[in-house]
């Protein structure tokens, strides 16, 4: 399996769920250019909270972000998070 950096999962999982690197960057909090920067590969450190909340954004777990794991699964994750307190 050939691995992937960061910025080439954030284009794979943008561009599936047909999102602009504005949009992208806009529900983040980050400038437009960063978003392509990464994608580009000229910068790959970002903040622990910046790639939480763009792994939020997409739909996938930092981990799969940070190619820690292949799986992008986060219904449960982001399920248990976002569930009212006492639930």
């Amino acid at each position: 399996m050939v691995e992937m950096a960061i910025g080439e999962r954030i284009a794979l999982l943008r561009r599936r769920q047909d999102m602009t690197q504005r949009e992208l960057s806009a529900e983040v909090g980050v400038h437009r250019n960063t978003i392509a920067r990464l994608e580009r590969g000229v910068l790959t450190d970002l903040p622990g909270k910046a790639i939480a909340r763009i792994a939020r954004a997409l739909g996938c777990t930092t981990d799969f972000l940070l190619g820690l794991s292949e799986d992008e699964t986060t219904s449960e994750l982001w399920a248990a998070e976002e569930a009212p307190v006492g639930a």
